[in-house]
């Protein structure tokens, strides 16, 4: 028998997504990129599209996870990526290297059609990096 995450580790295209399982779950992320990909089916692999034909996107994360100095990334798209834009509106920011988000699972909505999971809700918080002093201006 495959341990399922050595099968994952080999597969795996990127570093490890953070995994929001339980309300409470908080990933604070360093980041380094941010990629606008098109969203996939988790069976088959495929890209997800509108039905005129155009992709679903999503925004992928990625950095250092702060409390574990490991490299991570979420991927965000519906109420998250709602959260995340929210966030950098509050700050008055754009995503940039060396940036902070902070994203939390932060509670459930009932889902609205019956044998549905309830939604997922986050919260976010970016903070910009800090300013370089620039020494020639001295």
């Amino acid at each position: 028998m495959i341990d399922p995450a050595v099968a994952d580790d080999l597969t795996r295209t990127g570093a490890p997504s953070f995994k929001f399982e339980s309300i409470g779950d908080k990933v604070t992320i360093r980041l380094e990129t941010v990629r606008q990909l098109p969203q996939t089916d988790f069976s088959t692999g495929e890209a997800l599209t509108w039905p005129d034909g155009n992709p679903k996107m999503q925004f992928e994360f990625s950095g250092t996870d702060t409390a574990t100095g490991d490299e991570t990334r979420i991927f965000a798209k519906g109420q998250m990526l709602t959260a995340v834009k929210t966030a950098l509106r509050d700050a008055n920011a754009k995503p940039e290297v060396g940036g902070e988000l902070v994203v939390k699972y932060d509670g459930e909505e009932p889902a609205k059609t019956r044998g549905f999971n309830p939604m997922k809700v986050y919260k976010a918080r970016y903070t910009a990096p800090a300013p370089v002093a620039n020494l020639d201006e001295l």
